[in-house]
């Protein structure tokens, strides 16, 4: 399985790569406008005890014609 790692330094920067990554071919199977965003990644931040989004989760979404 092929995974890939995008830095984002800010939040608008995240927001923008989540609303980008559907013109994404998958690492994994290569389709095009499939990967969705799926959930946050959450962890305390560096001082504090505040919670800070650290990321974002990506799949391909499988859509399947009957």
């Amino acid at each position: 399985m092929k995974f890939a790692q995008f830095f984002a330094p800010n939040s608008l920067s995240l927001l923008n790569l989540r609303i980008n990554i559907r013109n994404s071919p998958c690492l994994h199977c290569g389709c095009c406008e499939a990967v969705v965003a799926h959930g946050y990644l959450r962890g305390l931040a560096e001082s504090g005890h505040d919670i800070v989004t650290r990321g974002l989760r990506f799949f391909a979404q499988i859509v399947t014609q009957i």
